[in-house]
């Protein structure tokens, strides 16, 4: 799978994309495995590979969502300060599932390194 193919990474600087893919693990969930549920810390942003994803979101009635397509990108609530993830349900296998899982924090330190050295590069200029 290629970074800078999905929506998420296109117009980013190719640094760091580059320092986003070294942190890039892949994961791989069985069947009825649970990727999340709510209230989970919220440390990881995932990027479906292969699989099915069965998103079941409740407020009052439930509601299935099945995440099927590449490149589709999960585990939004990590990238939120409030440090859970906060959909109101769960991520369930539907099959087995491959996904690519981006640590948020290791993610963080690589925006700030690139914030930091652009302040750097407009002091100077």
């Amino acid at each position: 799978m290629i970074l800078k193919e999905i929506d998420l990474f296109k117009g980013i600087d190719y640094a760091i994309m580059e320092q986003t893919a070294d942190i890039c693990v892949e994961e791989i969930f069985k069947k009825d495995d649970r990727i999340f549920e709510k209230g989970d810390v919220a440390d990881c942003l995932y990027i479906l590979v292969e699989g099915d994803l069965k998103l079941v979101v409740e407020n009052g009635a439930s509601m299935n969502f099945s995440l099927t397509e590449p490149g589709t990108i999960f585990g939004w609530s990590s990238m939120a300060e409030s440090g859970k993830y906060t959909s109101s349900g769960s991520g369930v296998c539907a099959t087995d599932l491959k996904a690519v899982k981006i640590d948020v924090n290791k993610f963080d330190i690589i925006k700030c390194c690139q914030a930091a050295s652009d302040k750097d590069v407009r002091l100077k200029t």
